[in-house]
């Protein structure tokens, strides 16, 4: 991260490039951003920034379950127009194998029976390793040259500007006052979801084609990914060719008699007369329920 001068906390933002303000000299940066995306009569119109123009807050967050803490952004004023440019591109961008939410899993389950082993990946640290410039040109890729959508009415130019100044040029404050822009990796929002998804598939479109055993099952949920694998080294194998092919780290757990758990849910594949998978979904309540495929 690099550290910039301070700038004035509380300046009002409207719905024009305010004048005389020397001390956000990069607040029109996202004016003429949004006056270009504007200007085409039949293209995509975006809302005007609003409300005060203040950094976001940059805090540490301990994670027990995490060997270090981990850093956070609280959303900027540009959130909105962050917003907007997510709505606009997620159509674009390939879910082959994500997941959405948890009971889309659970469903997906009570389909399956279990082929191998049961193991997860978690991915360390994505959104703070995700590489702004090249996730920025998979994105465009997808964009303007999607296989079945017409690309969006926004110029290519202003679009790959808009994702280069919302991620990069967007200040935050540290707890000791001090103003930094991230240059690299995402902060976690709606950006930050969009950029960790368009990336991964990226990855995992490259390498799961190239794999002469596949998994029988490969989910992932953001940065967690559950797999189905005939053995020990069919697991490595995918695991250590998304490492060599990325920035990226990851961490494998192994399930013990075929019992993991993934996201809230406990997924019980152990063998039994049916060879059917046995769901247990943990309620914040304490109570549990157990699911079985066949009911």
């Amino acid at each position: 991260m690099k550290s910039t001068t301070k700038i004035k906390p509380g300046v009002p933002v409207g719905s024009s490039s305010p004048k005389g303000q020397t001390a956000l000299p990069h607040i029109s940066i996202f004016f003429k951003l949004i006056d270009n995306a504007n200007a085409s009569k039949d293209g995509v119109k975006f809302s005007p920034l609003q409300g005060h123009y203040e950094p976001g807050y940059f805090y540490g967050n301990v994670k027990t379950h995490k060997p270090e803490t981990k850093y956070f952004q609280i959303p900027t004023p540009t959130y909105q127009l962050v917003k907007q440019i997510n709505y606009l591109i997620i159509p674009y961008i390939a879910t082959i194998h994500a997941l959405s939410y948890t009971d889309e899993f659970v469903d997906l389950l009570r389909n399956t029976n279990p082929q191998g082993i049961l193991a997860s990946l978690d991915v360390e640290s994505l959104f703070t390793n995700v590489p702004v410039e090249g996730t920025i040109k998979i994105i465009l890729q997808n964009v303007f040259n999607h296989d079945s959508l017409p690309p969006p009415k926004i110029p290519r130019l202003t679009l790959e500007n808009m994702l280069r100044t919302c991620t990069k040029e967007v200040p935050f404050r540290c707890p000791s006052g001090k103003i930094y822009f991230q240059t690299d990796g995402v902060a976690m929002g709606p950006l930050g979801v969009l950029f960790a998804q368009a990336y991964m598939y990226h990855i995992e479109n490259h390498i799961l084609d190239t794999l002469s055993q596949k998994p029988n099952m490969y989910l992932r949920y953001i940065d967690d990914i559950f797999v189905d694998i005939e053995g020990e080294e069919q697991l490595e194998c995918p695991k250590n060719k998304m490492e060599e092919n990325s920035c990226l780290s990851f961490t494998v757990e192994r399930s013990v008699d075929n019992e993991i758990p993934f996201l809230d849910v406990w997924v019980d594949g152990s063998e039994d007369i049916d060879k059917e998978i046995k769901i247990n979904m943990e309620k914040a309540n304490g109570n549990t329920i157990k699911v079985d495929k066949g009911e």
